[in-house]
């Protein structure tokens, strides 16, 4: 999935200001927060273990535009 998402982020950049490090700091900044109540939101080594949360397209790609 999140491949799908970077492909997609790519395709919007189309002025070439993506970065490797800037692709993983815009999808940390736009992923949603996992829902309460689930292991990853708990908090703890599980979440650590998690991620930043669930990635979010839209906002992803938005993002990206933003830059632009």
């Amino acid at each position: 999935v999140v491949s799908g998402v970077v492909s997609l982020m790519l395709s919007a950049d189309t002025r070439n200001k993506l970065t490797p490090s800037k692709v993983r700091t815009l999808l940390q900044q736009t992923a949603r927060p996992y829902p309460a109540g689930t292991r990853c939101a708990a908090g703890g080594d599980v979440a650590n273990a998690c991620g930043a949360g669930i990635v979010d397209a839209y906002e992803a790609v938005k993002a990206v535009k933003a830059i632009q």
